[in-house]
């Protein structure tokens, strides 16, 4: 028998990957009967286990010669990439993990099972996994990126250093809405925190 497949660590091996075919060759006689019922010299088959072959090769003679092949089938890794699905900002970078297998190849050409990314686009990364019998099986992970949130300020300046009639008004240039607002003061008062805009402020320094 000759075997025609590039599946698993070795080609034409007769060993497979679950899920890949495999062309078997028969050779030495007229005509050809296997077990699946073909009649042709070659046959492809799919097993999702391992499976035996037989084929029976009769000569011009009339004389036959029986022989057997088992063809074998090796499970897929079950790639995993956590985390599933990851949401970032703009500037920012995350980790990805590849699991399931004994080696990883990801598409932008790492080969490690840990990655950090940052892109600047939404994007979505692949990564290929192995195991030591050389099946593979693929993952992906979708990294949504957020645009940063920028803004910009209209401050009005209290009349006197006692008076609190100052205010500040915010204007968000960039990002995704729903928005909450931080505000702190080391040194001010009036602020009423989760607003976008503050009134009613003395003389101090805030942060949002």
């Amino acid at each position: 028998f000759s075997y025609m497949e590039t599946s698993g660590n070795a080609q034409n091996d007769s060993i497979i990957c679950e899920g890949d075919t495999v062309m078997i060759t028969a050779s030495g006689g007229g005509t050809y009967l296997w077990s699946t019922g073909a009649i042709t010299e070659k046959i492809t088959v799919f097993p999702i286990a391992n499976t035996t072959y037989t084929v029976t090769v009769i000569g011009a003679n009339g004389c036959s010669s029986t022989k057997s092949t088992t063809i074998a089938v090796k499970p897929l890794p079950i790639a995993a990439v956590t985390p599933e699905f990851e949401t970032i900002c703009t500037g920012e970078s995350t980790t990805l993990t590849a699991s399931g297998g004994t080696s990883y190849i990801w598409s932008t050409g790492a080969v490690t099972p840990s990655i950090v990314v940052s892109p600047t686009a939404t994007t979505t990364y692949i990564v290929s996994v192995s195991n030591a019998d050389g099946c593979i099986d693929t993952a992906s992970v979708l990294v949504e990126v957020f645009p940063g949130v920028t803004s910009s300020a209209v401050i009005t300046e209290p009349t006197t250093c006692v008076s609190n009639d100052g205010a500040i008004n915010i204007t968000i240039l960039t990002g995704v809405p729903n928005f909450t607002y931080n505000w702190s003061t080391p040194n001010g008062s009036g602020l009423v925190n989760g607003l976008e805009d503050q009134t009613g402020l003395s003389v101090g320094t805030y942060y949002v």
